[in-house]
């Protein structure tokens, strides 16, 4: 798939601008016109609320919460956002359980997460009646795995994409297809990496163990896995970048020519830099749903229904789109897109392109089985990539 070369539209209100990260397991770093905000959680309200108004709590990624107000929609219902930011899925559930339960409203979990999330006791079943717009959602993204617990739903699908094999289109002429191409000699030094766990360890464990179900993997598989990685790391990558908006202006300068990217990178890379281009290798890559949900016991429940649904709107999926350089989940949203936008994912055969990605990615088991390794015993090898 190529990405367009034509005007950057980073710029959201807020002067912010949405990039992807992982401490340890981040998706998300963000900067903007001033100076890239702390690893810790940001948090922010609006001034000067009315003393009538409905606060909701928002505790998700950045850039996502612009959905919320498309069409002045906290005016129309009396409300008012109060934001706290994430860099980790972790954070979400580290506040819920510090006293957030009750108090929290509205989370953003990855698809992945959500069964966790689940078991702790931490998300509000939710009333599919109460959010009609679900019936406009692609049917390839309407139930991602983990989604629909015993029959219920736990969070609504928001929007997707995965992390590919990248490379600057006007130096590597012939497309590469195999995550293997990262390590051809001449790319020595001029490919790199982001510190993303599940970027990093799902694509390298395809590519080192040739497995089929990379979040399934033996003691063995981990250990060759890591051993891929810090092969990667020593001897071929130039650096392994602190994020995917990092990683975008490593390839507008040249610096970097091909590497695991993401698909907005395209755009964050601007209107001046090379072409670049990207495909899912033969062996598979990363792929994810992010969500919306609702914490238990929100004290905003039935306004936190009409969020959810109005999320969901092709208007606020636009907005959230073209701020951002992300997919829509809403069929209805797709014609709406400005060009450059709508051509960056495959809206046309979404089935093949997670089919060819090797199906939605899985979260690694939580409890030891004596068969596979878990979730720790991943974090654990990580750490040691990252030392190495």
């Amino acid at each position: 798939m190529t990405g367009r070369k034509g005007t950057s539209i980073l710029q959201s209100r807020s002067g912010v601008v949405r990039l992807r990260s992982l401490v340890p397991v981040t998706r998300r770093q963000f900067t903007g016109a001033a100076a890239l905000a702390s690893a810790s959680t940001l948090v922010m309200s609006p001034a000067g609320p009315a003393l009538s108004a409905t606060t909701v709590k928002y505790h998700g990624w950045q850039g996502y919460d612009n959905a919320i107000d498309a069409n002045e929609f906290l005016q129309q219902n009396d409300a008012t956002l109060s934001t706290t930011y994430i860099n980790s899925n972790e954070e979400i559930i580290a506040t819920a359980l510090a006293g957030g339960i009750g108090v929290m409203d509205l989370v953003t979990p990855v698809h992945l997460y959500v069964p966790l999330y689940t078991k702790a006791g931490l998300l509000e079943p939710l009333d599919a009646d109460k959010i009609p717009n679900l019936k406009g959602v692609f049917p390839e993204l309407s139930s991602p795995p983990g989604l629909v617990i015993d029959g219920q739903l736990y969070a609504v699908p928001f929007t997707w994409g995965s992390i590919p094999l990248m490379w600057n289109a006007e130096v590597i002429k012939e497309p590469p297809t195999s995550w293997w191409d990262l390590f051809n000699p001449e790319y020595k030094g001029k490919t790199a990496a982001v510190q993303d766990l599940n970027g990093l360890m799902i694509n390298f464990a395809y590519t080192a163990t040739g497995t089929k179900t990379p979040a399934r993997l033996s003691q063995e598989e981990l250990d060759e896995t890591i051993a891929l990685l810090i092969r990667f790391k020593k001897e071929q990558a130039l650096t392994i970048s602190p994020s995917y908006g990092d990683l975008a202006a490593m390839f507008a300068s040249g610096d970097v020519i091909i590497a695991p990217g993401w698909e907005p990178m395209s755009v964050w890379a601007g209107p001046d830099a090379p072409e670049l281009k990207w495909d899912i290798p033969k062996e598979g890559t990363v792929s994810f749903v992010d969500c919306y949900g609702i914490i238990t016991n929100a004290p905003n429940r039935e306004l936190n229904h009409k969020i959810l649904n109005h999320v969901l709107s092709p208007e606020a999926q636009v907005l959230t789109a073209e701020l951002n350089a992300t997919a829509v989940t809403v069929a209805a949203a797709v014609p709406m897109l400005s060009d450059g936008v709508r051509e960056i994912y495959p809206y046309d055969d979404i089935g093949s392109y997670f089919e060819r990605a090797g199906g939605l990615t899985e979260m690694y088991p939580l409890e030891p089985d004596g068969e596979y390794v878990t979730y720790d015993d991943v974090v654990a090898a990580w750490e040691r990539f990252l030392r190495a």
